[in-house]
């Protein structure tokens, strides 16, 4: 039964009490407040005993004025790293109310916000030191109660906002789809009956401007904690460089992440619209985005298990469907080309007539010229190099010997200037948007991301970039 502290007003603040029970795995927090009209900010601590500067186990500080919200530790009067990054931003406004759960798990905390999964925090202390409750800042507290949950976040799917829920059916009554006004950055699906083999699943979407992460799930449960399996998890990440944007596969099976797959090739760009095909093949899952192969993953388990479709993150979600699944575009690598690279293949034509054939006179000339080059022409790798022995049709006519002839400057000037074009034309053809992605890094680390319940991580929560030690404040 959960214990109830309500007062027929508000709390004063500072809000300073010992916890009624010990903390483990399931006991919550729950703190109904309101935010002032005017509030520059507030903060929840879960601190480990009395006195000045007592260590915090947990430092919970929305900061309205930055709409940023920082999570830390103190330990022995020192802040520790701190950690701001979380999906979708800040959800406090100022002169709203909200109703925050703080759960107790294994590995850390997790807050919701109006019963949807804000941040996670794991522990950087034991669990045991943990005592006291300390609330303060610009805000009317109404309500505080200790309980346990089952089950995170505690809502239903159809309690969620419109358009962020809906029942995608899977059966006879496919092709479905759903508009979804552009402003979503959650979904959930429920596929009834559950997912099967021979489907494909389109998103459609804009990213954000300024991304750090978003994440699908193919899962079996909706609920973040207990953790669900996961079947398939796609995860892209932003960093300040082009360059530096990856997206993560894994899956989580029976309590662990699995051995996760990195593409150092994102389709995806800050700002731009994209779609997603998510092809559901006997073997495994396939990715597509914008037309071009992103990511695959071998079935971890049956997809027949898969029950729920999760969206979400820094993007704007305006479509999903389903549809049986016709033939998906292939562009895979070329087996001699391991880490994607098109230097190394010379481009054989599929056919060659014998208007474009050199003179027998200078034919010699013309391969030895050609086989002493040091510039291969590029090709492009997204489609197998198909190589096929020319052939030469030409009718049969009794053979006669030519003679050898000097090869004059003029003959070596014009091959020389063919094989120039031939090379540069090549060169100029091959654009780097349309080489195809390089095999995947696989690791066994555990994968790290803003949801470790739902999304791929060891539990904890990316660091926001340029965040200091010792800027968190009471």
């Amino acid at each position: 039964m959960p214990l109830f502290r309500r007062r027929p007003n508000h709390y004063d603040l500072p809000y300073i009490e010992n916890l009624p029970h010990q903390l483990d795995a399931g006991r919550a927090i729950v703190v109904d407040l309101t935010v002032l009209p005017d509030a520059l900010g507030f903060a929840i601590n879960l601190s480990c005993g009395a006195g000045e500067t007592p260590d915090i186990a947990f430092h919970l500080n929305p900061r309205l004025d930055r709409c940023y919200v920082a999570r830390n530790s103190r330990t022995r009067g020192y802040w520790g790293e701190e950690e701001g990054a979380a999906l979708g931003g800040s959800p406090f406004k100022r002169g709203q109310s909200f109703i925050i759960h703080i759960l107790v798990t294994a590995t850390g905390f997790k807050v919701s916000v109006d019963r949807m999964h804000f941040c996670n925090f794991p522990f950087r202390m034991p669990l045991s030191k943990v005592c006291r409750l300390e609330i303060h800042g610009d805000i009317v507290v109404s309500a505080i109660h200790h309980t346990r949950l089952q089950v995170y976040p505690d809502r239903a799917l159809d309690a969620l906002p419109e358009h962020s829920f809906s029942t995608i059916p899977t059966d006879h009554a496919v092709p479905w789809s759903l508009d979804i006004p552009e402003k979503e950055n959650l979904y959930f699906g429920r596929f009834k009956p559950n997912l099967s083999s021979g489907l494909e699943i389109t998103i459609k979407g804009r990213m954000k401007l300024l991304p750090q992460s978003f994440y699908i799930n193919l899962q079996q449960g909706s609920q973040l904690w207990p953790h669900p399996n996961v079947h398939f998890h796609l995860n892209p990440r932003f960093a300040a460089e082009d360059s530096e944007h990856v997206v993560v596969v894994n899956g989580w099976m029976h309590g662990s992440w699995g051995t996760e797959q990195r593409y150092n090739k994102c389709r995806f760009r800050p700002g731009e619209p994209f779609t997603i095909v998510i092809y559901v093949e006997e073997q495994r899952y396939r990715v597509m985005v914008n037309g071009l192969q992103q990511a695959a993953m071998p079935h971890r388990a049956p997809p027949s298990l898969v029950d729920t479709l999760v969206v979400r993150g820094d993007l704007f979600i305006n479509h999903v469907s389903i549809a049986k699944s016709g033939p998906a575009p292939e562009r895979l690598l070329t087996p001699a080309s391991p880490t994607g690279s098109c230097e190394s293949f010379t481009h054989i034509p599929d056919e060659i007539s014998i208007e474009t054939m050199p003179s027998q006179e200078n034919f010699s000339t013309f391969t030895k010229m050609l086989s002493s080059s040091e510039v291969s022409p590029k090709v492009d790798c997204q489609q197998p190099v198909s190589v096929k022995s020319p052939t030469v049709s030409v009718e049969e006519k009794p053979s006669t010997s030519v003679p050898s002839a000097p090869v004059s400057s003029e003959i070596l000037t014009s091959v020389s200037t063919f094989e120039s074009k031939t090379i540069n034309s090549s060169e100029s053809d091959s654009s780097p948007e349309d080489s195809t992605l390089a095999t995947p890094t696989t690791t066994a680390e555990k994968t790290v991301n803003f949801e470790p319940a739902i999304g791929s991580g060891s539990g904890e929560s990316l660091k926001s970039d340029g965040s200091k030690s010792g800027d968190s404040r009471k």
